[in-house]
């Protein structure tokens, strides 16, 4: 991908000082949503203070498709995990310590709760946990209605099995074949999971 066109900025590096980082978080935006991520960029910097965690920013004007700017992602990522956060998301407040705290224990990925809601309503739970397969509906799962997923793009795992399963040059739908062709690897030996809810997923149906 030419990162003339698609702009990459990171924002978060230099307050690692001597700091080696373990986990790259990225979030890819376009022109146009700014305040969405400044938003998040409100929630998630403070948490990645002295941490080995850097977060960096894939900015371009539609001029790539997602799963390109994923794969580039995945291409030159240096640190030994990473994950992506969609930037008009929310994260809760101890969303880094509580995975940093488990990618420490050199775990294959990290899977947790979180809750969706279409154009801020409906909120519903849902489960992302290695060894679960993807389910287009609801379902009941430990005594609640779910969703359910195998580990995706949201989810932190190696980089080098990110790099194995890779993304499909599309714009539709890269998310969901990278879940699927993962939990399909057999990659993740671990079923390592955080059941708190870490992630809000603020599906738009206009966006």
């Amino acid at each position: 991908m030419d990162t003339r066109t698609a702009t990459i900025q990171s924002t978060t590096e230099d307050r690692l000082s001597a700091v080696k980082p373990l986990w790259t978080i990225y979030i890819l935006t376009i022109t146009g949503r700014e305040s969405m991520l400044a938003r998040l960029r409100t929630r998630l910097d403070p948490q990645v203070d002295c941490k080995p965690v850097q977060v960096i920013v894939i900015k371009d004007n539609k001029e790539h498709s997602i799963g390109e700017k994923r794969q580039y992602a995945v291409d030159s990522c240096t640190t030994k995990y990473m994950n992506f956060i969609d930037d008009d998301d929310m994260i809760s407040s101890n969303y880094v310590d509580l995975i940093l705290s488990q990618l420490k224990r050199d775990v294959y990925g990290v899977g947790f709760k979180g809750i969706i809601t279409t154009n801020s309503k409906h909120p519903l739970e849902f489960v992302h946990r290695a060894g679960l397969k993807w389910s287009d509906k609801p379902e009941r799962y430990d005594g609640a209605v779910r969703y359910l997923r195998p580990l995706n793009h949201l989810n932190p795992i190696m980089t080098s099995i990110a790099r194995e399963i890779g993304y499909k040059n599309i714009s539709m739908g890269e998310d969901h074949d990278y879940a699927v062709r993962l939990a399909e690897s057999g990659l993740v030996k671990d079923k390592i999971f955080i059941d708190q809810f870490l992630y809000y997923y603020q599906y738009r149906s206009n966006k």
